[in-house]
């Protein structure tokens, strides 16, 4: 729903600066536009009973909103105020993207038992699909790939086959790259 506000803000924007500057689409572009980012950052940073916010969401948000101050400010000194405007209203766009994809990762994590954890993996019907944080894994794991790996799956010359494992049984066909 807030990408509608967005784009809709967006059309305003366009229509109110397209030459003959149109005060009443141009503040309600930029009404719209704000609101949806404000929204966006309050569902990603806000609080959220039993949705704990992931360690790097401040990071994203808080990033962006001073690259864009930057720019802005740089905007303002080497071109002139309305190109500080206009980098901030640019800098809407990418801002309320990441607010959003911060607060779908937040809806689909939950905290068990102390850890951080992507529930999304057992909401395999989910009408809304999105990736949840997980802290009980490292960067880059997953149970749907990597508690399933048996001695068979690894390659001839893998560490693990070293440590004394034995193999059971001849590989099926040849390995990946053969």
């Amino acid at each position: 729903m807030l990408w509608l506000l967005v784009y809709t803000g967006s059309v305003f924007i366009l229509n109110g600066a397209n030459g003959k500057w149109d005060p009443l689409e141009l503040a309600l572009g930029i009404g719209l536009a704000a609101i949806a980012c404000a929204l966006g950052v309050y569902l990603a940073l806000g609080p959220w009973p039993g949705r704990p916010r992931p360690r790097w969401a401040g990071l994203l948000v808080g990033g962006l909103a001073a690259f864009y101050g930057i720019c802005a400010l740089a905007a303002a000194v080497f071109a002139g105020p309305t190109y500080a405007i206009a980098t901030l209203l640019a800098g809407i766009v990418p801002m309320t993207a990441a607010a959003l994809w911060v607060a779908t990762v937040r809806a689909k994590t939950r905290r068990l038992a102390g850890d951080t954890v992507d529930a999304s993996a057992a909401d395999s019907d989910d009408p809304f699909p999105g990736v949840g944080a997980d802290d009980a894994r490292p960067l880059g794991d997953t149970p749907e790939i990597h508690d399933d790996i048996s001695l068979h799956d690894l390659p001839p010359g893998h560490p693990a086959l070293r440590r004394g494992e034995p193999r059971v049984g001849p590989r099926a066909g040849p390995g990946p790259g053969a």
